[in-house]
C-alpha cells in the first residue's frame, strides 16, 4: 500500500507527514520518530497497519525536513 504525503497545520506550525489507510477508518495509529530517524522509517509498518483497517499517520517532527523549525535559542524564554 502506498503512503501519501500530506501537510498538517496546528497552532501556527506546519508538519509534513505520510499517511496510509482510509480517512474513514475508526482508529488512527500515530507513528512518531525520534533522532536521527524521520517519517519514512515507518513505511514498512504503514501498509500492514492500513491493511488491518487503521488510518496511519507518520508526521515529520518539528525541525526535520519541511516541518516548521524551532526558533533560535536566543529567542526562547524560560
Amino acid at each position: 500500500m502506498a503512503c501519501d504525503p500530506i501537510e498538517l497545520h496546528a497552532r501556527g506550525l506546519s508538519f509534513s507527514a505520510l499517511t496510509a489507510g482510509s480517512t474513514s477508518a475508526p482508529e488512527v495509529v500515530l507513528c512518531l520518530h525520534g533522532f536521527p530517524d524521520h517519517a519514512p522509517t515507518f513505511r514498512a509498518q504503514m501498509g500492514p497497519l492500513a491493511g488491518a483497517g487503521f488510518r496511519v499517520i507518520a508526521p515529520v517532527m518539528r525541525g526535520y525536513e519541511a516541518s516548521s523549525q524551532p526558533p533560535p535559542t536566543a529567542t526562547i524564554r524560560s
